[in-house]
């Protein structure tokens, strides 16, 4: 293997591993976000917040080295990329800089209902416009013609993509749930218990909905005719930590939940 070889192999790992440590790291992040208006408590929101607070701007960090990464050793995919997903990637940077604004406003005034709010939404949008990315991977919607983006930027929004969106907000949800479990104590404790269920669940139903849509994707049809194994051991483990996530709930460990419900969102990632 040449220099060059090497070098893009090296590459393609560390945006891979990059962007999977982002989806883990900034997962709960946003998934506490997502959750945040759930509880009505003041005092409890505080603290929910609280548990991401010496973290979460670092979070972003891995997002950051994935895109040098693609942009430096990958310039024409980079090329294709941006400009098929420009209005998601601009709506989810606009929804992660608001969601920054709102937890530092947040403890320095007393508008704290609009800014939990703000956090709140730019959480659900942060992660519903990277779902509608890798819904579009997935379904191989993005046209190509002479190594340039040769479609249109509104082509992401199909049925199917809107439909992986949600269920990225769902999986996001379980990990911040599952998060928030493991920090919090007493009834907080309790509701986030509830909530993690509830979220694993909804992810279930809507990701057996999307493997229903995404059979005539032609990129899925490539896929099973090429590597179906590949695909296979992606869904039973998949299906495995997902039903270890659902049981761990009732167990004794506070952390396993959190362990488990991190399945969810490696599906997610796997299969984009």
């Amino acid at each position: 293997m040449d220099i060059n070889a090497t070098t893009s192999v090296i590459c393609i790992l560390i945006a891979v591993f990059a962007l999977a440590m982002y989806v883990l790291a900034d997962g709960f992040d946003l998934g506490i976000g997502i959750l945040l208006l759930i509880t009505k408590d003041l005092d409890e929101r505080d603290e929910l917040v609280e548990t991401i607070a010496p973290i979460w701007d670092g979070n972003e960090t891995w997002l950051i080295l994935a895109a040098i990464t693609l942009f430096g050793a990958f310039p024409t995919a980079y090329s294709v990329l941006v400009p098929a997903f420009y209005l998601p990637f601009l709506v989810m940077l606009v929804a992660l800089g608001f969601r920054g604004v709102s937890i530092e406003f947040r403890s320095e005034t007393r508008f704290k209902h609009f800014w939990d709010y703000a956090f709140s939404i730019g959480s659900i949008v942060a992660a519903f416009c990277q779902g509608l990315v890798a819904g579009a991977l997935l379904s191989g919607d993005v046209v190509v013609d002479h190594e340039r983006f040769a479609g249109n930027t509104l082509d992401v929004f199909t049925w199917f993509n809107m439909l992986v969106g949600l269920t990225t907000v769902t999986a996001y949800a379980a990990l911040g749930a599952g998060w928030t479990y493991w920090r919090t104590e007493g009834q907080l404790q309790h509701l986030q218990k509830l909530l993690l269920r509830q979220a694993l669940i909804a992810f279930l139903v809507l990701t057996v909905l999307t493997c229903t849509f995404s059979l005539g994707a032609f990129r899925i049809e490539q896929l099973w005719s090429s590597q179906p194994t590949m695909l296979i051991v992606v869904a039973v483990l998949s299906f495995v930590l997902w039903a270890l996530a659902l049981r761990s709930v009732d167990g004794k460990s506070d952390c396993r939940p959190l362990f488990f419900s991190m399945g969810p969102c490696l599906y997610c990632y796997l299969d984009s």
